[in-house]
């Protein structure tokens, strides 16, 4: 389980990647409304349970769907049986009566069915009370858990966090205490506890007897790693070797552009997003020197900026310079270099 679609729908496309062979569709069910969950994922699944090679392939995930299931569940079907019964003029009331009623058993039966069958349930932790609610009482069965996993339990709400433990006979959070806490809009919300979080209430109420940190990072070199390090982790993270000297020589690992008293002003466009020329105009000089004195090639530099219209200001700057390839972030775009791999917020 995570707090967002997105995270879900990753820990999905991983697990399809296994195929069908190891992790077949029957046995996973994603619950949630099909609109909101990622359709079609360009993924490397293995060929065979024999075989560690992977091949490209373009994998639907509505298959994995709960609505998907159900539509395919013997239940389900006599359901729509009796549906049409119920539809039926000839039907006297006290007969459609008694049919609602038998039609309400056959989709909670379907429902039953399809997650008591599935081995993996995958959904988010607003979603996963998924007893049918009908005047305030719940008509399907909850369903517990052997083991109960929230990705991203940093940006999950204790109150939605919760939702999971009550299903659960062991829960797993995963995520960083230390880093930013949930999105909570309401100001007054966040002071009374709002943005709290249940890892963050576990860590702090139990200490290493609940806390296991992974302590070494494969994302960023170890002198940007640094700082952070020693304010949040205690010097306790170790950085991977593959993160710890650069392949261009003499280049700096971080250097900072201080812009302040230079009078770039920034513009706001029609929809509220903000772009700043004179620091486009940074961005390319940069960009120039990274290909010039240290030879990176285009794809291997990637620009990030949070805003959509400060995005499409350096890639008009960079395809003026014939620096298109030179990967500015766009707004809903996932931008993979040799370095980083990103996407904007607004």
């Amino acid at each position: 389980m995570a707090p967002s679609n997105i995270a879900v729908d990753n820990i999905l496309v991983r697990l399809a990647e296994y195929g069908e062979d190891l992790c077949p569709a029957g046995k996973i069910v994603r619950l949630g409304h099909p609109a909101r969950m990622k359709i079609k994922t360009l993924a490397r699944q293995t060929t065979n349970k024999k075989s560690t090679k992977k091949i490209e392939k373009l994998i639907d995930l509505t298959k994995y769907s709960f609505d998907a299931r159900l539509e395919q569940s013997e239940q389900k079907q006599l359901a729509d049986d009796i549906q049409e019964e119920i539809n039926d003029k000839k039907t006297t009331w006290r007969d459609r009566k008694q049919l609602y009623s038998d039609l309400r058993d056959r989709e909670n039966r379907a429902r039953e069915e399809i997650i008591n069958s599935a081995e993996i349930v995958l959904s988010t932790t607003t979603s996963v009370l998924f007893g049918h609610q009908n005047n305030g009482k719940t008509e399907t069965k909850q369903k517990n858990f052997d083991l109960v996993i929230i990705d991203e339990a940093s940006q999950c709400v204790e109150i939605a966090a919760l939702q999971s433990v009550i299903c659960a006979k062991r829960l797993v959070l995963a995520g960083d205490h230390q880093q930013l806490p949930p999105t909570i809009l309401s100001h007054e919300a966040a002071e009374k506890g709002m943005q709290n979080t249940l890892l963050e209430r576990a860590v702090t109420y139990f200490g290493d007897e609940v806390h296991k940190l992974l302590n070494v990072q494969y994302r960023m070199h170890q002198k940007i790693m640094k700082w952070s390090n020693k304010k949040f982790y205690h010097d306790l993270v170790k950085s991977d070797v593959s993160c710890k000297d650069s392949s261009k020589e003499n280049l700096p690992t971080i250097s900072f552009v201080d812009t302040a008293n230079c009078d770039f002003y920034e513009e706001q466009n029609e929809v509220g997003s903000y772009s700043n020329k004179f620091e486009a105009e940074i961005i390319r000089i940069q960009i120039e020197k990274l290909m010039n004195e240290f030879n990176f090639s285009k794809d291997e530099i990637g620009v990030i900026t949070p805003y959509s219209a400060q995005t499409k200001l350096v890639k008009s700057i960079l395809k003026n310079d014939s620096l298109t390839a030179a990967a500015a972030v766009s707004e809903q775009e996932e931008v993979k270099t040799k370095v980083l791999e990103v996407s904007t917020v607004d």
